[in-house]
């Protein structure tokens, strides 16, 4: 009789055990979020795991884990994942832009990361006093198909070429086909060095742009999602982990 109260004693435990477990996976599903990755990020690859590796990711996925929160990535063209975030099947994306209708129909977080933008020049418009995109106007100027960098210039009513990236951009402006392209410098820096002549062009540094993270404004979790963003923003950068994770991206790319 002893034997068999302690049996059943057991089984209740497990049973207990195995609720408790249950209770747990589902609230970890619960806090599992899809998320857009256009290629907007810094060093954009897969890891061993085939897990999303730029540097946006892993300052994102690393924010939200510290706010008891599971990301998983998946890669899409930008416009595809503001239409996918707009319809719900994305809880959030990556974006350059903080501004006016954006706002409309997003809620946009606090800066993730500044990123330099560039100007690649012709050598023969090297004598411009060039320091804005305002001063841009006065140029052939291309951007690269997915940066999202357009929206700076017909903004300010500068006429652009939409080009798509290719290791020819410098072949186009040596030729002169186009005065020049603008592009983040983590993308054009390399492929100038690699296969370009950097002789040729001129380099100017514009503006350290800032990239968002957003969610639809008729997600109902919207608000708490970009909070947790926020706040895990913030305690990164308080216990320096935001720090660390930059010192190893860019010293090992």
């Amino acid at each position: 009789m002893f034997f068999f109260g302690k049996h059943i004693i057991r089984q209740i435990f497990f049973i207990c055990l195995l609720g408790l477990v249950s209770t747990q996976a589902q609230g970890e599903a619960n806090h599992s979020i899809l998320i857009g990755t256009p290629k907007l990020d810094f060093f954009y690859k897969k890891n061993a795991s085939y897990e999303e590796d730029g540097l946006i990711s892993k300052i994102i996925r690393t924010a939200f884990k510290s706010q008891n929160m599971a990301v998983s990535f998946q890669s899409l063209p930008w416009k595809r994942s503001i239409f996918e975030v707009e319809t719900g099947n994305l809880a959030g994306a990556f974006t350059s832009q903080d501004i006016g209708w954006h706002k409309e129909k997003f809620i946009i977080s606090d800066a993730i990361i500044h990123r330099d933008v560039i100007l690649v020049l012709n050598n023969s418009y090297a004598h411009l006093d060039i320091k804005t995109y305002a001063d841009l106007g006065q140029l052939d100027i291309a951007v690269i198909q997915g940066d999202n960098l357009e929206h700076e210039l017909s903004g300010r009513g500068i006429p652009y070429k939409t080009i798509a990236f290719s290791y020819r951009l410098y072949d186009l402006i040596d030729r002169g086909r186009i005065d020049g392209v603008l592009g983040f410098k983590d993308i054009l820096e390399p492929s100038l060095m690699s296969n370009g002549n950097p002789n040729s062009v001129s380099v100017i540094t514009i503006e350290k742009h800032p990239i968002f993270f957003m969610v639809s404004r008729k997600n109902p979790k919207g608000e708490d999602i970009i909070e947790k963003l926020n706040n895990g923003l913030k305690m990164m950068k308080e216990n320096n982990t935001y720090d660390a994770i930059l010192n190893a991206y860019f010293k090992t790319h």
